[in-house]
């Protein structure tokens, strides 16, 4: 699981307790995506994961994804700029490309 004070541990604990569940007891505790998709790939831990890694990295890792959805509200993502100073070319160019990836993301998630 991830360390107490990361803001995907308040969202999974938030997602049981709305379930009326308790979360589960940690038996490893890390910020690390990588180290938590290794100790899953051994077989002898499960995980919860950002759906970006089991949608982006499938075809490099060899994880079995369980059937088990939570309800999670996901908190926005904003890209902010200082005022009165204008991005430079690479920003706009950046959140251009963001935006036009999100969409297609978003618009699948939508119910």
């Amino acid at each position: 699981m991830p360390e107490s004070d990361n803001i995907a541990m308040v969202l999974i604990s938030e997602a049981f307790h709305s379930a009326g569940l308790a979360p589960p007891a940690p038996q490893v505790v890390s910020n690390s995506v990588p180290l938590r998709v290794r100790l899953v790939e051994t077989g002898r831990f499960i995980a919860i994961l950002p759906e970006s890694t089991l949608r982006f990295g499938t075809h490099r890792i060899q994880i079995k994804i369980l059937p088990v959805r939570l309800r999670m509200k996901t908190p926005p993502t904003v890209a902010i700029s200082l005022k009165n100073r204008t991005p430079n070319p690479i920003a706009n160019l950046f959140i251009h490309e963001l935006r036009a990836f999100a969409e297609p993301v978003m618009t699948r998630m939508s119910p």
